[in-house]
């Protein structure tokens, strides 16, 4: 497989590639890296990506549970 994201190990991207859900988001709605990896996958031709634009910041601001 060619390299799916450059510099990320190959056993990575073989995981990205199997995996049911990609979950992605960031530390909050003013972050945008999880959307820029998520369009980045689905060009690449990753269609089972979940994007969470509210993030940490409102996943925490919500009462829910952050395993760290």
């Amino acid at each position: 497989m060619p390299g799916l994201l450059p510099g990320v190990p190959r056993q990575t991207n073989s995981w990205l590639r199997q995996a049911k859900v990609l979950f992605v988001y960031c530390s909050g709605p003013s972050c945008h890296d999880s959307r820029d990896l998520a369009l980045r996958l689905w060009g690449e031709g990753l269609k089972n990506i979940l994007l969470y634009a509210g993030g940490m910041e409102d996943w925490t601001g919500g009462g829910h549970a952050v395993e760290r």
